[in-house]
């Protein structure tokens, strides 16, 4: 069976196959990804909000998981990450920013993450994201024939107004999809975001009825 993913993601993600015997594959495991549900928030007690952009820190040529082929799920060859993600991070941003919406949130700017002037100095709090871990398996016709994915997020939430980061939070999630396709990670990334919006501290900072009660400030290393 051909191996086949969005055209977004050709360029992410390469399968190396391997002769049997005569390398050992790689595996990545799925990560543990508890899923939890928003909170949602009532209509107009949201601080206006702006999603800013999504990273993806993780080397060309790291291993995240295999293909698997066989009743019995034999890895075939492996799955490495490749770091060409401009289209990518884009899609990740319309999630979020589409999740942000469905809890209840007033988001400024659309799903790019890029503000007009005029929008900047709306935008009370900026959320940004790295992708810290993903771990990314198929599986041909005999063995299920389907794509798993499940990723760890690291979360920022910094006040525009002095530009400095106020609350970080990690989640993950886990997704998966019919046939080898990568949107799977796509389901999972949509799914760690919502496990960063069930967290009520999250919620408490971005409403009204909470004043925000930022830590000991700290520099940005998303935005």
């Amino acid at each position: 069976m051909t191996w086949q993913i969005p055209r977004r993601w050709r360029w992410c993600l390469a399968a190396i196959p391997l002769l049997a015997g005569c390398e050992t594959i790689p595996l990545q495991r799925p990560i543990e990804t508890p899923l939890l549900t928003p909170i949602t928030v009532e209509r107009g007690a949201s601080h206006p909000v702006g999603f800013q952009r999504v990273a993806i820190r993780i080397a060309p040529g790291t291993p995240v998981g295999a293909f698997h082929e066989g009743l019995l799920r034999v890895p075939q060859y492996p799955l490495t990450w490749q770091g060409q993600v401009t289209a990518v991070s884009e899609q990740l941003n319309a999630i979020a920013t589409e999740e942000l919406k469905g809890a209840g949130y007033e988001v400024v700017g659309g799903p790019s993450g890029l503000f007009e002037v005029a929008e900047r100095e709306k935008v009370r709090f900026l959320i940004g994201g790295v992708i810290a871990n993903l771990a990314f398996n198929t599986y041909g016709i005999l063995a299920g024939n389907k794509s798993d994915a499940s990723v760890v997020v690291q979360w920022e939430i910094m006040d525009a107004g002095p530009r400095q980061v106020v609350l970080t939070r990690t989640s993950s999630g886990a997704g998966s999809t019919g046939g080898q396709s990568a949107a799977a990670l796509l389901v999972a990334f949509r799914n760690a975001f919502r496990t960063f919006l069930a967290d009520r501290s999250v919620a408490e900072l971005l409403t009204k009825r909470v004043p925000a009660r930022p830590a000991e400030p700290q520099d940005p290393h998303i935005y």
